[in-house]
Order: C-alpha cells, then structure tokens, then sequence
C-alpha cells in the first residue's frame, strides 16, 4: 500500500535522525530512537519497534552495514562510519530552495569556480535525492535538471529564502 505524503515524510525524518545518531555513535536503539523524535518534534512520536527494523533492513538494502549490539550498548551501530548511501537528508522544499538558490547564484555571479561548485554541489544533491512521485514534480525535475532558465518574481524569492 503506498504511503501518503505526511507518512513519507514522517518516515525521512525518522530515518534521518536515526543515521544521524547512527553517525554520532549514541547507539541508536527504539526507546533512544522515540525520545530524540519526540524531543526534536515537541510532543508524542509514535512508531513500532517493527517499523525500526523494516528502517534499518531498507537502510542496509542501499549499502549500510548496520549491527546491533547486543552486549555493551544495546543499539545499532555503523559498521563504517562514512556510509552515506541514505542521501534524503533534505525535504523537498529545501531541496527546491537549493535549486532556485542555485539558478539565482548561476544569474549574479560571473563565471567562476564558486559559481561551477554551487551548481555541482545542488546537481548532486539532486542527484541521489529520492525520485518524485507526481507528475508535477516530474516536471519540475526535468525542468531543474537541464538547466533551463526558470523567470523567478523577487517577491518570491525572498520569501523562499
């Protein structure tokens, strides 16, 4: 059964913050897990112990070597450190603010290797950003990603950043 929109993106922060304990070696388990989300959400999170483990066998499906340890720490753990397979750590709304920022930077700045490197770095981001479902962002990333100009209001602007 497909998710719904707020489930998906209940499902990305949850998984975000769990790499993100993952990476700082807090050895993420359920319990730690419910209370950084409730604590980072202001109020009650709920969750399965289930949904943890389906979380953790999607991550190790895109390359994470995640143990558990059963004997000092009583969470998971990264088997390397570096792994950076899970790369949504973005919603899409910044992820769209990071594109417009980059097609505003592409319009005021001259040519130049910061200019080059702000692009990249967003073309990447996008990259390994999770594919949308909807036709109009379809349409949108293939818009983004060949680079057409997009006539952006001022008034717009600033109020996406």
């Amino acid at each position: 059964m497909p998710h719904s929109a707020s489930e998906s993106k209940k499902r990305t922060e949850r998984i975000r913050i769990f790499i993100r304990m993952l990476k700082q070696n807090v050895y993420p388990n359920y319990k730690s897990l419910k209370k950084q989300l409730e604590d980072e959400n202001c109020g009650a999170y709920s969750f399965t112990r289930q949904t943890l483990y389906r979380d953790v066998e999607y991550l190790k499906s895109l390359g994470a070597r995640i143990e558990y340890d059963h004997k000092e720490h009583n969470g998971f753990y990264l088997m390397n450190n570096n792994w950076n397979g899970y790369a949504s750590f973005l919603g899409e709304d910044e992820m769209e603010a990071a594109i417009l920022g980059a097609q505003f930077a592409e319009r005021i700045l001259p040519a130049s290797k910061l200019r080059d490197k702000i692009r990249a770095s967003v073309d990447s981001l996008w990259a390994e950003h999770a594919l949308p479902t909807e036709d109009a962002e379809v349409q949108w990333n293939a818009l983004v990603i060949q680079g057409l100009p997009v006539k952006i209001k001022p008034e717009v602007f600033q109020t996406i950043f």
